[in-house]
């Protein structure tokens, strides 16, 4: 009996050798909807640190049967680059932004402007361009992090916003100065949905050259998100990937001269009234005739007398309920 348990054991022993080796042996994972991950040699006691394999959202992180391999996680989902004043806050009392300097800008008739401007763009997912062109660029800052979890400095680490910052940040502050040159002071006057629209279309464009000379590689690192992807979505990696242009709304263009800015904006609010006085007027003749004038001068009146008092209109007195 003794002789037949310690066979059983002996059997249990051997079967759970292969687990314990697999489990030594290889680490596993799964990156998340909104992670890429390089997986790279430690680079210790004379080993490389060459990127071995690239990793995309949900796809299995197998870090080698050695352990000499770490992994790298970056995000490489739909983000944004936010550039406001800075009294913009979310529901936690934080400020929302990457950025707080508005860009600056000259118009047609060389009027200084500060321009908002969010970008929503996506990282270049083609597998060569990540490893040879962003790469280099993101470990120069150490944009990346040792975890899945995003970093606590604005939902990414400081490598990634210092990244961005200088390559990112300065594109778009140059952008801004090119393509404010084809726009009037209408732009800040009206505030015309039209022009800002405009000028976005125009940043857009412009942004993609300014931001490779400032990166130095050919290819777009940054793609406009929403309409840039796989082939087959279910399938990152596999195929080609499609990289459209960085997409841009502007939220604010304002007069850099906080005076001549409140100033338009007293003469719009005075035109909008005078305005509004006329189509009033039009509106009273056909009710009223030639005393329109008259009748909407009465009426107006009798709003400012206080309720329950008596206003004298001309020769009518008109009790006020």
């Amino acid at each position: 009996m003794r002789t037949k348990f310690s066979g059983i054991i002996a059997l249990l022993m051997l079967l759970a050798i292969p687990l314990v080796i697999s489990a030594c042996g290889e680490n596993t994972a799964a990156t998340s909807a909104d992670k890429c991950a390089f997986i790279v040699g430690d680079g210790e006691e004379g080993r490389d640190a060459n990127i071995h394999k690239t990793v995309y959202p949900y796809q299995e992180i197998q870090t080698g049967e050695n352990s000499h391999e770490k992994v790298r996680y970056f995000p490489c989902n739909s983000r944004n680059y936010i550039i406001n004043s800075g009294h913009v806050y979310n529901a936690n009392g934080e400020k929302v932004g990457d950025r707080f300097n508005l860009a600056i800008g000259y118009t047609k008739e060389h009027t200084e402007v500060k321009v908002g401007v969010t970008a929503f763009w996506t990282l270049n997912q083609t597998k060569s361009v990540l490893e040879k062109e962003f790469a280099p660029l993101c470990f120069k800052y150490t944009c990346y992090s040792e975890s899945a979890a995003s970093g606590n400095a604005d939902f990414s680490t400081k490598g990634w916003n210092g990244m961005l910052g200088e390559n990112f940040g300065n594109s778009i502050d140059k952008s801004v100065l090119q393509a404010t040159a084809n726009t009037s002071d209408e732009i800040w006057s009206s505030h015309n949905p039209a022009l800002y629209e405009q000028l976005a279309k125009e940043l857009s464009s412009k942004f993609a050259e300014n931001v490779r000379q400032t990166t130095g590689y050919s290819n777009d690192l940054f793609c406009g998100s929403g309409n840039s992807g796989w082939k087959n979505p279910g399938k990152p990696g596999e195929g080609t990937f499609t990289c459209t242009s960085v997409r841009f709304v502007v939220n604010s263009v304002e007069n850099a001269n906080k005076e001549q800015q409140e100033q338009s904006q007293k003469a719009n609010a005075i035109e909008q009234q005078e305005k509004v006085n006329a189509d009033t007027l039009e509106i009273a003749k056909r009710k009223y005739g030639n005393q329109a004038e008259y009748w909407l001068g009465a009426q107006n009146t009798m709003e400012h007398c206080p309720q329950g008092s008596t206003c004298v209109i001309g020769a009518q007195t008109i009790p006020v309920k």
